[in-house]
């Protein structure tokens, strides 16, 4: 039985006088009937359900987050057996989570606790529905994408050797740049540090400046090689960019800066 089959049937049953055990004199005078009866034959479908991912939380990466699953599906009459799951998307293959499932209800729940770069990407919400008696299956699903943004570093500006206060004109002094990147970040990434002087153009090596290469530490030192008069107030800038090192579209990079203003006075 299927939907196809629905429609009007109609049962119509007919009595003639032709045929043996009629006498031939009379049949003339024997009139035939006939009389039907209708019946409307509904078949229901059964219903796609309705699937719902809800997410909770801020997004944010290093804060616990939830994707919720719920299947709305008419139930009561149609006997229907539900297998519900969760998976990710990776290259086109489906890779089956880890969920907790609710007693009450065809609810399933994933918790990120935390949140991580590496959770970002598309997952689906997978739901087998099945019938015994009629012989019936078929998958429905729903998908939702998380998308992360790395958050901004910490960066901390300090000279070498530290708390020097007022500098002296005719010495050196190195300025420390040292980025601190969340530990919910855990996918590679590119940092990128630059200088620059007084909100210029980002500083390159020369006579005057001397920049080093950046540290796995994410420290850049940047040494005065002497330092004037003409030094003095000068606020010296680190700018820090943060990007995802594979081109994914569903993490987004970030930057930061903090600044140092220099102390110069006149040996004499």
């Amino acid at each position: 039985l299927n939907s196809t089959d629905a429609g009007d049937y109609t049962c119509t049953a007919t009595i003639s006088p032709i045929g043996s055990g009629f006498d031939v004199d009379i049949e003339p005078y024997v009139i035939g009937t006939s009389n039907n009866g209708s019946y409307t034959l509904t078949v229901q479908d059964i219903p796609d359900p309705v699937i719902t991912i809800t997410p909770t939380g801020s997004g944010d990466i290093s804060d616990n987050y939830t994707l919720m699953c719920s299947v709305d599906i008419v139930d009561d009459l149609l006997n229907i057996q539900l297998n519900t799951t969760f998976v990710r998307v990776i290259d086109g293959e489906y890779e089956v989570l880890e969920y907790e499932e609710s007693s009450e209800d065809a609810t399933i729940t994933v918790y990120f606790t935390p949140l991580r770069t590496s959770d970002s990407g598309r997952y689906r919400c997978s739901v087998d529905i099945s019938q015994a008696v009629i012989n019936y299956q078929d998958v429905f699903y729903e998908s939702f994408t998380i998308s992360t943004t790395i958050p901004t570093p910490e960066i901390v500006v300090t000279t070498d050797p530290p708390d020097l206060g007022t500098l002296v004109e005719g010495t050196y002094i190195d300025l420390v740049c040292a980025v601190t990147i969340n530990d919910a970040v855990n996918t590679d990434v590119d940092v990128i540090i630059e200088w620059s002087r007084n909100g210029g153009s980002p500083l390159m090596n020369s006579s005057d400046y001397s920049i080093s290469p950046i540290s796995d530490q994410y420290i850049s030192i940047i040494r005065i090689e002497e330092l004037m008069t003409s030094n003095n107030g000068d606020t010296f800038t680190c700018s820090v960019s943060i990007q995802p090192s594979s081109l994914s579209t569903n993490i987004t990079g970030s930057n930061g800066d903090n600044d140092i203003t220099l102390s110069v006075i006149d040996f004499t």
